[in-house]
């Protein structure tokens, strides 16, 4: 992910001026709910707004430059005070976000950044928290630590309690229409033609999935045999 920018954040530009203007204008608030369908890019875009507001380019048009040692930490993750909180997968295949995980970011929120000017906390698929994890993590959006950005992820915020949602700012992001999935597809990543034309009408708006599914030949392939197998 090394060079990422706002530019990768496809078919949300309303979203990333919105997270721009509070940047240039001091009005980054303390929380944040991106929301949207699986796939949609809901965590590129809290990455990216993380990269940006540690990003190291002395000029603010340009953050986040993608280059500098933050963004490039950030990118891959590898940043000390960024941290990226997923839900754990249980032996049913559900989606789990337990207390304790909640407690041990708890606990690192409260201590001094290494390094970075604001640190951020992303909070995937928070609709996977339990209720004791999710009222654990009421108390942090209630009195948030000093120079603290949280960002949690959902797939619907009115699967969350009133009481998370109500305190943060909410970032609905949309479907994105199929020519721009092929357009991004065939550009971005150099897809075949027919494949990327493909990908985008299967894709139900999820450039996300659009793009894993481009780097799986086996998925088109199911799809050819499976058609194959119905019409033969």
């Amino acid at each position: 992910m090394e060079g990422m920018s706002w530019n990768d954040v496809i078919g949300h530009e309303w979203a990333v001026e919105m997270l721009k203007s509070g940047m240039e204008n001091g009005r980054v608030g303390h929380a944040y709910l991106i929301t949207g369908p699986d796939h949609i890019g809901k965590t590129t875009l809290a990455r990216t707004f993380a990269m940006a507001l540690n990003c190291e380019e002395a000029d603010e048009g340009k953050r986040p430059c993608g280059a500098c040692r933050s963004c490039r930490l950030i990118a891959a993750d590898r940043h000390p005070d960024i941290r990226l909180v997923a839900p754990e997968v249980s032996g049913r295949g559900k989606l789990t976000l337990k207390i304790d995980t909640i407690r041990q970011l708890q606990q690192n929120l409260n201590l001094s950044a290494y390094e970075a000017k604001v640190k951020v906390a992303i909070l995937r698929r928070f609709d996977a928290a339990t209720q004791g994890a999710a009222n654990a993590f009421l108390k942090t959006l209630e009195e948030p630590p000093k120079n603290v950005i949280l960002v949690l992820t959902a797939n619907d915020a009115d699967t969350l309690l009133p009481t998370i949602s109500s305190r943060c700012r909410t970032v609905n992001l949309r479907p994105l229409p199929t020519e721009l999935i092929q357009q991004s597809l065939a550009i971005r990543r150099q897809v075949k033609e027919e494949d990327a034309h493909l990908l985008a009408h299967l894709a139900d708006g999820r450039l996300g999935w659009a793009v894993q599914a481009s780097q799986d030949a086996a998925i088109l392939d199911e799809r050819r045999t499976h058609l194959d197998t119905l019409y033969d």
